[in-house]
């Protein structure tokens, strides 16, 4: 069970979501806008759809997957939920199980809880090829919307970006074949790999896909959309470069409480509106192992369309730790960082993934997040161990936050703790805080503490006293009234 600690998501201008502890309150939001008319692809519509649900089988015996949809069937070793509720909350629902004690004859297909031993081996690719399955199915139309609306799949155009992203996914899946039988970081790879490889199929088999196909090379550079605000970069003259540098993008707040009883956690996104819908708020419940021991992780997160990531990031999980996890991006100032970007490393989409579902507290998940980093979707990461905070404990424990950047060629992990402690409160907007990376970035000196939005986070969060007000402050925007800090700038306001 997750320590009383409050949580809030605020994606800006489209969605809320407050969090206590596990439960989720959304509050009413405008209509999901629908594709466009003159596509030529005219079914892709998000209007409001009844709950739908799948079971997926795997017989063994030929190896192959089949699905039944309806209520949940024995014998299944996935099981898939899609609620479309984005026109009456602004959110479609998504839960992904996999069946952790189905031994192909007969099973409860009910789950435990996050946490919880099971002797499902983890190790059978097939179960999560099956979630991925149940998810492209489901979640088909949604899919196809991103996949008009936004300009991922258009980055192929560029020979050399699509050549890199060939080669990276060469490099990942040889990685992940050698080295997943005796490590648990390439073996949880290749279970990623392999709900991406489910998620294809299910997208391929579905009602969607005649009209309007994608292919595994499409759905691959759409899980990549942060990942390609870098690497869009990396392969542009360095003449245009400085008109193509991504825009800041995101804030967020830790906030302990004055009376030391609680410990806010809020996000706000800022995105191009071509991603402010439709959008899924995703649960997963998978099998995964850590030095030999097997425990059903749970991952819920906000998400677009077929992204197995967040994105905006935002998540919360609970297995082998309970954590809270989110982001501010940092632009990359310096173009010649990037010569440090290979393809033979992983993609930012696939680290958090894995050190989402593997880590065992803050300086863990830096730790694995630094794995053959690729230097692309440059963030600051915010990792809050709701496990070391204790309601009303005077003094907090050290490792309740720790604090990692990236930028091509470093990743510095570092736990903030006592700052936090000092006070009351961590920043988060789209400036770095550590001086190696701000050096190596090209940051200006002074950079982080002038930033106006870290001097209103320091003249706002003092307001912060209930989830109703750490809301507003995750929402504020007052650009106009504040000239001596936004200077009238709303990219400096806390909400975009």
């Amino acid at each position: 069970m997750l320590p009383h600690t409050q949580l809030l998501l605020l994606c800006i201008p489209y969605l809320l979501l407050p969090f206590q502890s596990h439960a989720i309150i959304t509050n009413s939001l405008p209509s999901i806008p629908q594709s466009n008319s003159n596509s030529n692809y005219p079914n892709v519509s998000v209007s409001q759809d009844s709950v739908r649900q799948v079971s997926v089988f795997y017989n063994e015996a030929d190896k192959t997957y089949s699905t039944k949809f309806g209520s949940f069937a024995t014998g299944a070793i996935a099981l898939g939920r899609f609620d479309n509720a984005s026109n009456t909350s602004g959110w479609a629902k998504l839960d992904v199980k996999i069946n952790h004690n189905v031994n192909r004859q007969t099973h409860n297909p009910k789950l435990p809880s996050a946490g919880t031993n099971t002797t499902e081996d983890s190790s059978d690719l097939s179960s999560y090829y099956a979630a991925g399955l149940a998810e492209g199915i489901l979640t088909c139309k949604f899919v196809a919307a991103v996949a008009l609306n936004n300009g991922d799949i258009a980055s192929q155009n560029n020979k050399q970006l699509k050549n890199y992203t060939l080669e990276t996914i060469a490099f990942t899946r040889k990685q992940a074949a050698a080295a997943a039988a005796d490590d648990d970081f390439w073996l949880v790879i290749s279970q990623i790999l392999a709900q991406f490889d489910g998620l294809v199929e299910g997208y391929k088999r579905s009602e969607c896909s005649a009209n309007q196909p994608l292919s595994a090379l499409d759905m691959w550079f759409m899980q990549m959309d942060g990942d390609l605000e870098d690497l869009s970069n990396k392969f542009v003259p360095l003449n245009k470069l400085k008109q193509q540098q991504r825009p800041q993008h995101c804030s967020s707040l830790i906030k302990w409480s004055a009376d030391f009883s609680d410990l806010y956690f809020g996000h706000a996104t800022w995105d191009i509106f071509s991603n402010a819908a439709p959008r899924i708020f995703k649960t997963y419940t998978l099998p995964v192992k850590l030095n030999g021991i097997t425990k059903l992780h749970t991952t819920t997160f906000s998400s677009t369309g077929p992204w197995l990531s967040s994105v905006d990031d935002f998540y919360v999980v609970s297995g082998h730790a309970d954590l809270g996890i989110t982001e501010t991006s940092n632009t990359v100032l310096n173009p010649a960082l990037y010569e440090k970007v290979q393809p033979k490393s992983l993609l930012c989409w696939l680290r958090v993934i894995a050190a989402n579902r593997l880590a065992v507290n803050g300086a863990d998940w830096g730790r694995l997040f630094k794995i053959n980093h690729s230097g692309t979707y440059t963030n600051q990461w915010q990792i809050v161990d709701l496990n070391r905070f204790t309601p009303g404990d005077k003094i907090l424990t050290a490792g309740v936050l720790t604090v990692v950047e990236e930028i091509p060629g470093i990743v510095h992990i570092g736990d903030q703790t006592k700052f936090l402690q000092n006070h009351g409160y961590w920043p988060s907007f789209n400036v770095p805080y550590y001086k190696d990376i701000r050096e190596a970035n090209g940051n200006f000196n002074g950079s982080w503490s002038s930033a106006p939005r870290n001097k209103l986070f320091q003249l706002l969060q003092s307001n912060v006293v209930s989830i109703e007000t750490m809301q507003e402050i995750m929402r504020w925007n007052k650009y106009q009234t504040t000239p001596k800090i936004s200077g009238g700038n709303p990219c400096a306001a806390i909400a975009w």
